[in-house]
């Protein structure tokens, strides 16, 4: 998290259901504002972030790569480790979790909400993808032994995601001016709340075979690091 993610947010633009007519109205002045090249106009620093989400996972891998080459025996504590694998669980399942309601919305350079998404973990937390990515930016520097790489990276991606879902609840308001005020209200933006206050969502989850199919490079690119730096070192 995409999208909002959420009615959630994540990614780009929320899963969900129900396209009200408040939406339909003002698609087509949001679309203007969020997109330069219709509008010329400058990009706010949410916006950017928003469209550019994706650069600080690029700038980790290519980050724990060159430490490999250069020293390709890290030090790396079972602690450390064990903290690592918990991290990538945890972000992956939040990931697919959130995948199963947000289908392929979460993937877009525009910040658009058709679709109120209100089941599944966006019931709970608003940004459940970008907290899951935040899981995946910890734990894969720290199970490849690199924890100062960990913290800068962690909070690299948060001020991002931060900065990005701003912009992604901006246009959520402005286009679900009725129910998106609510949303925004009861729904945490990070912390996640116990309880999904009774939510019912507004469309029946992806089927798992879809979900695992959009999943699999992330799922397949975590696996093997999470293989490779368990067995190297």
């Amino acid at each position: 998290m995409n999208t909002l993610k959420t009615i959630g947010f994540e990614s780009g633009q929320p899963e969900g259901h129900v396209q009200s007519p408040s939406s339909l109205q003002t698609s087509s002045s949001s679309s203007e504002e969020i997109s330069s090249r219709s509008s010329g106009k400058t990009l706010s620093p949410g916006a950017i972030c928003f469209r550019l989400r994706g650069l600080p996972g690029l700038a980790l891998a290519a980050t724990i790569l060159a430490r490999y080459l250069v020293n390709p025996i890290p030090e790396r504590s079972t602690a450390i480790s064990i903290a690592g694998l918990l991290a990538l669980g945890f972000g992956e399942t939040m990931r697919v979790w959130s995948r199963r309601y947000i289908g392929r919305r979460s993937s877009t350079r525009r910040a658009r909400v058709r679709f109120l998404i209100t089941g599944g973990p966006f019931s709970r937390v608003r940004n459940p993808i970008y907290i899951g990515n935040l899981g995946l930016a910890l734990g894969l520097p720290l199970l490849a032994g690199m924890p100062g790489t960990a913290l800068v990276f962690f909070g690299l991606h948060a001020i991002v995601y931060f900065l990005a879902a701003r912009h992604e609840e901006s246009v959520l308001l402005q286009q679900h001016p009725n129910e998106g005020p609510n949303y925004v209200q009861n729904v945490p933006a990070w912390l996640p709340r116990l309880n999904a206050g009774g939510a019912v969502p507004l469309s029946p989850p992806v089927p798992w075979n879809e979900v695992l199919k959009r999943e699999r490079n992330i799922l397949i690119g975590v696996s093997i690091g999470a293989l490779f730096f368990l067995l190297y070192a």
